[in-house]
């Protein structure tokens, strides 16, 4: 069955490479080559990216971040939000509040090396598990 764009009703090519850009909002972002469908239709050109591809990216770009990147508390909750842990857990596991962890992404206490870099291996552990990963580069 052939697949159809929801835009235009065109139709799919099956797969082809794409470059998204991920990372932090208001901070470093990191473009990083995808698989995705896209509309044959040359009008339109919608692209659907699969949440796998959009996840791989993610823990692309995090992993890049944490291990090249400035370290900062919104680095270290770009990680946690990649690996899926939720801020109470992640708190538990250094035992502080997760109001102090909820202040060190926000950087309004500092974060230090040794305190990330536990995040930073499980990261590694993660990226490991999945395989191997698209590149990221840093977008000027």
């Amino acid at each position: 069955m052939v697949k159809r764009c929801i835009e235009c009703g065109g139709r799919i090519l099956n797969e082809a490479e794409d470059t998204i850009d991920a990372g932090l909002k208001d901070g470093p972002a990191y473009r990083v080559t995808v698989k995705a469908e896209i509309c044959a239709t040359p009008q339109c050109g919608a692209k659907y990216y699969s949440l796998q591809e959009i996840e791989r990216a993610e823990l692309a770009a995090a992993l890049k971040m944490a291990e090249n990147g400035e370290l900062t508390g919104r680095t270290l909750g770009c990680c946690r939000t990649v690996l899926g842990l939720p801020l109470e857990r992640l708190a538990r596991l250094y035992r502080i509040s997760p109001r102090l962890l909820e202040r060190i992404e926000s950087q309004e206490v500092p974060l230090t090396r040794s305190f990330a870099d536990p995040i930073i291996a499980r990261l590694g552990q993660e990226a490991d598990a999945a395989g191997p990963l698209p590149e990221a580069f840093v977008v000027h």
